[in-house]
């Protein structure tokens, strides 16, 4: 038998090998990268719905204070319905008037990712 040790390995080898334990190593750190992405993508979305979210809830609030008010003002004038009616209605415009608002917003905010993406 021959004790003679095995010859060494030449470099190339040497070097594939350690680029494939870079890609290994890298393989985590990718990962990582990816759900982090993913978790801010969600976390945009959340944040998104929920500045918008009170939209539905303005709408309520608005003519029911309209409705209120108007109320108020025609016990108080003795104009019953008439300033109940007009209340409720400047309530449903000043809501309409933020939809309009958060419409605008939106949009803008759109278009702007689109120019992002159109300069990637």
């Amino acid at each position: 038998m021959d004790n003679s040790p095995d010859p060494p390995e030449p470099k190339a080898q040497i070097r594939q090998a350690d680029s494939s334990n870079e890609s290994d190593e890298l393989k985590p750190l990718d990962q990582m990268a990816q759900r982090r992405r993913e978790r801010s993508e969600s976390k945009a979305m959340l944040e998104s719905g929920l500045k918008f979210s009170y939209v539905g809830l303005e709408f309520g609030v608005a003519v029911g204070l309209g409705w209120y008010f108007g109320s108020w003002l025609d016990r108080k004038w003795g104009t019953a319905p008439k300033m109940m009616y007009v209340c409720i209605a400047l309530g449903f415009a000043t809501a309409v008037r933020d939809l309009y608002r958060v419409a605008r917003q939106v949009r803008r905010e759109l278009d702007a990712d689109d120019n992002l993406d159109r300069d990637e």
